[in-house]
């Protein structure tokens, strides 16, 4: 039985000619039930009508995960680097992030006129901004934490939250050993699952 289904394809102006050239064989063999086009109204304009369904890429609020993670070192970081203090109960670590260029743009431009930390660039302020020595090698800032925290402080309006189901330690959850079963059965509990290099590998899952 064919299942009805629908052709998602994200474009940039540069990449028009190819795109048509695509939505001709993406008609002809996979015969979808509509191709929607994400891109910006530049593009839209610059092409012929070609019977797809267009969605401007600027329309929508990117949502944001929210998850339970606290750990003091980075609002520390944070705080010396922008004067911003934690904004919500939650944590922005979720292992994904929608970011707006200019925003971070902005961020790293306040961060350098921050005369108070020694340094030029933000990479050495960030540095200069970690005291304890434990914190710099291991973990004393994060770009999620305070890419969140300063978008919501500066421009809640660009924002929107949303909840997951997420598993951080998915090898030692799912053990070496994962399979296509495995990971179909999973998947009816969580949303997303990371495997992330620096965990340790379960020579068998806990999930057994």
């Amino acid at each position: 039985m064919n299942e009805k289904f629908d052709v998602i394809i994200p474009v940039a102006v540069q990449h028009v000619e190819i795109l048509m050239e695509n939505i001709v064989y993406v008609k002809r063999n996979l015969q979808p039930q509509d191709i929607y086009i994400i891109c910006s109204s530049e593009v839209k304009d610059n092409i012929a009508d070609v019977n797809v369904k267009w969605i401007d890429e600027k329309d929508n609020i990117p949502l944001f995960n929210i998850k339970t993670e606290y750990h003091k070192p980075y609002f520390e970081t944070m705080n010396k680097l922008l004067g911003i203090e934690k904004q919500i109960q939650g944590s922005f670590v979720t292992e994904h992030m929608m970011v707006d260029k200019y925003i971070m743009i902005e961020l790293i431009q306040k961060i350098e006129e921050n005369n108070e930390i020694p340094g030029e660039k933000f990479y050495e302020k960030i540095l200069y901004s970690i005291d304890n020595i434990e914190d710099l090698l291991k973990s004393g800032f994060s770009e999620f934490e305070t890419y969140g925290t300063y978008l919501i402080s500066q421009y809640p309006q660009n924002l929107k939250f949303r909840e997951l189901k997420t598993l951080r330690d998915g090898k030692r959850a799912l053990g070496e050993y994962r399979n296509e079963k495995v990971l179909e059965w999973v998947s009816h509990s969580y949303d997303t699952i990371s495997f992330e290099k620096w965990q340790p590998i379960a020579k068998k899952s806990y999930f057994a």
